[in-house]
């Protein structure tokens, strides 16, 4: 997630997914109400150095 509080109740979110695909969706319904885009990768993701 990029933002804040006030962006989470705005709906004004960016989600960033990446991972089990199985857990996303469970949880993919909860994203739209707070967010205004979401970005998934696929495979591994790593920390920028």
């Amino acid at each position: 997630m990029s933002g804040t509080g006030a962006q989470a109740a705005t709906g004004d979110l960016i989600v960033f997914a990446s991972g089990d695909q199985g857990a996303y969706d469970i949880v993919k319904g909860i994203f739209p109400g707070m967010s205004k885009a979401i970005i998934i990768w696929e495979g591994a993701v790593t920390a920028p150095k």
